[in-house]
């Protein structure tokens, strides 16, 4: 009799993993024998996106975080970014919108700056330029001032085209104008100031973001505005409205010197009434009773020979400053080299141990005083500040750096919290006394003997009252 054929099964364990058993299943499995099972499609594509995650996070924790760059290389980036930014924005304003990034961004642009999106690339890549490039000498350097001032610049410009445009958010809509922030501002100004106040508005930001940018000090400002004050004052007086004015105006004939002339004859019978007899009763003349004279030959004789002198009083008036005085003349000074020096001290003094911040600066006629605040040193016992003497001992290593022929500090400042570093000038300018008789302290100075001084270091001017100081008037033989 023939025996059934069975099926044999045999766990055996896996070469792959050999802890666990795999089951071979067969019709005629011989025994012993091991099948080995081949990984699915699915294991194999999770494994290679493993790894590619994992060769992301390891390239992703190589990059540097924002915190950990020091300011230069952060300024490197943000002015690398600027130019890629500009270079797209010029090419999707040079070519036709077909990618939709492109297309959509100059909708963005245009919609938010209006015609002034086609001086957006253009102002990108000079800042990104200028941030890239700054370590050039030629180059004027870009403080926060400055900054600031090219942005309130950019946008006086984007309100004055939407003024000019004629306004409305529907212009806006339509990137026309100075889009919608010409738009905001331009509602903002009208509708709070109306049209004459707002065009003052304007005109008054054009001023101070053009002063911010190309920084200009305070001082020559008032310089300009009075020497204009000078210039309107000179021209109404030299005016003949002013000639007229200062004679007393129009002065009509008095009723004696007036002379009529008759416009026509008069007819027959008739007289003028200057003629007609005077109808009244005359009136009796006074007598008048001879009186001896007294002998005044003595009298007479003294007064021929004294001359005759005028005891009328005439009225003083006190000159005014602009017409004894002259004007002092405007000293341009460039921003960009105080703001250098001031990086030069901080890094000098960083090499040496002593890091500072400049936080003051102050420019006077001959010298130029930053304030430097002393910053922490991290040691085994903890955060320790700079020591004042430290500072005053590398004065002459500041000299050096900053190509001086020498400097002051002062350690530390009197009534500020700081240490005051004065380098000389490069081009010092003349204190006029025109200048400190017409400033604000000397005006405020109530004394019938007050005199000016001069200017101190930070370029503010000095008055006294000679009256509370009559050492200044004892000098000898050593001034």
């Amino acid at each position: 009799m023939v025996k059934p054929v069975t099926r044999v099964v045999k766990n055996v364990a896996s070469p792959v993993n050999p802890g666990r058993a795999t089951k071979k299943t067969g019709v005629f499995a011989k025994k012993g024998s091991v099948r080995q099972s081949q990984p699915s499609v699915r294991a194999v594509n999770s494994a290679k996106t493993g790894r590619l995650w994992k060769s992301i996070k390891t390239w992703l924790a190589k990059i540097p975080r924002w915190g950990d760059l020091s300011p230069e290389r952060q300024l490197d980036v943000i002015g690398a970014g600027c130019i890629i930014i500009g270079l797209l924005t010029l090419l999707s304003l040079l070519t036709e919108q077909e990618a939709v990034v492109s297309a959509r961004w100059v909708v963005v642009i245009s919609r938010s700056t209006g015609w002034g999106m086609y001086v957006l690339p253009f102002g990108l890549l000079s800042a990104g330029f200028w941030l890239v490039f700054r370590s050039l000498e030629s180059l004027p350097s870009l403080t926060g001032s400055r900054a600031a001032g090219i942005v309130l610049l950019y946008l006086n410009f984007l309100s004055w085209l939407h003024v000019l445009a004629g306004g409305g958010w529907e212009m806006a809509f339509e990137g026309q104008g100075g889009g919608y922030l010409g738009a905001f501002f331009e509602r903002l100004l009208i509708g709070g100031l109306g049209l004459p106040g707002a065009l003052l508005i304007l005109m008054v930001w054009l001023f101070v973001a053009g002063s911010l940018t190309l920084q200009i000090p305070p001082p020559l400002f008032k310089d300009a505005i009075n020497n204009f004050r000078r210039q309107v004052r000179a021209t109404i007086e030299s005016s003949p409205i002013s000639a007229v004015m200062e004679s007393g105006g129009y002065q009509p004939q008095s009723r004696e010197t007036q002379t009529h002339s008759p416009s026509a004859p008069l007819p027959a019978g008739f007289h003028p009434l200057n003629d007609m007899p005077n109808r009244r009763p005359a009136v009796r003349k006074a007598v008048t009773l001879p009186v001896k004279q007294a002998d005044t030959s003595d009298e007479k004789s003294l007064s021929q020979a004294m001359p005759a002198v005028n005891t009328q009083k005439s009225p003083w008036i006190l000159p005014r400053v602009d017409d004894i005085l002259d004007p002092a003349e405007p000293v341009f000074i460039q921003g960009h080299i105080d703001s250098d020096r001031a990086n030069k001290i901080e890094e000098t003094l960083k090499l040496f141990s002593a890091p500072v911040h400049v936080v003051d600066i102050q420019r006077g006629p001959t010298v130029t005083q930053y304030g430097v605040e002393p910053d922490f040193l991290e040691t085994r016992s903890g955060r320790t500040r700079v020591r004042v003497s430290k500072i005053v001992s590398l004065a002459d290593d500041l000299a050096l750096a900053l190509s001086a022929q020498r400097i002051r500090i002062q350690a530390p400042v009197p009534g500020r919290g700081f240490v005051g570093i004065e380098v000389p000038n490069d081009e010092t300018s003349k204190v006029a006394l025109h200048e400190l008789v017409d400033s604000d302290a000397f005006k405020k100075l109530r004394s019938p003997l007050k005199i000016a001084l001069g200017k101190d270091v930070s370029g503010k001017p000095m008055v006294a009252d000679l009256a509370s100081m009559p050492h200044l008037l004892i000098a000898g033989t050593t001034g």
